[in-house]
């Protein structure tokens, strides 16, 4: 029976790598992701899930040497429908952290300025494409309209990718370049 004073009784902690719980690994700040289970509980689950006897002996032995991420991944997700994860959480590195900041950036339209205007900087890649797409809409909107502010300057707007990231391209007629683009920029975070 699970109660309050047996909840942190004989717990077993594992790991997952970063990449099974979140989407924004490489940006994501920790590469480890721990959480813990009731020793019983995991026993229980092993002996239903293994196709050979279990004991406490090979149960621990099996955390110490033998488990694979795959494995815990499976235990995670399993105890996680049972409600049986006691805590959970990401284990951040000491030290020197390196991560990317994205910029969302756009001097195709500026109230016809060409200026450089910032609309999101976040250190989720995801989002930052997701931003990136919506301007992309309101540009193609633009066009369709009549609305877009070199609308009487030859020239043509086409998409590229640039260091695995999208950008909208426009030319004028003399050869300049503006552009809608994500900006990918490293920087180093301390932990303690």
């Amino acid at each position: 029976m699970f109660t309050r004073e047996s909840q942190y009784e004989d717990l077993k902690i594992l790991y997952l790598e970063s990449g099974f719980v979140t989407s924004d690994e490489a940006n994501c700040g920790y590469e480890d992701y721990i959480f813990a289970v009731r020793k019983k509980w995991l026993f229980d689950y092993m002996s239903m899930v293994a196709d050979h006897e279990i004991t406490e002996e090979w149960l621990d032995n099996w955390l110490l040497n033998e488990y694979t991420g795959d494995d815990s991944y499976q235990v995670y997700m399993a105890a996680e429908l049972q409600g049986e994860i006691i805590f959970e959480g990401p284990i951040y590195p000491k030290g020197k952290v390196n991560r990317c900041l994205y910029t969302v950036r756009d001097e195709l339209r500026t109230d016809g300025e060409y200026e450089d205007q910032m609309y999101l900087q976040t250190t989720n890649k995801e989002e930052a494409l997701k931003r990136f797409d919506k301007e992309v809409e309101k540009v193609k909107k633009q066009i369709k309209d009549g609305d877009f502010f070199l609308r009487d300057v030859d020239g043509e707007i086409r998409t590229r990718i640039a260091d695995g990231l999208p950008a909208l391209e426009f030319e004028d007629e003399d050869g300049d370049y503006y552009y809608l683009y994500v900006e990918r920029t490293e920087f180093s975070d301390w932990r303690r």
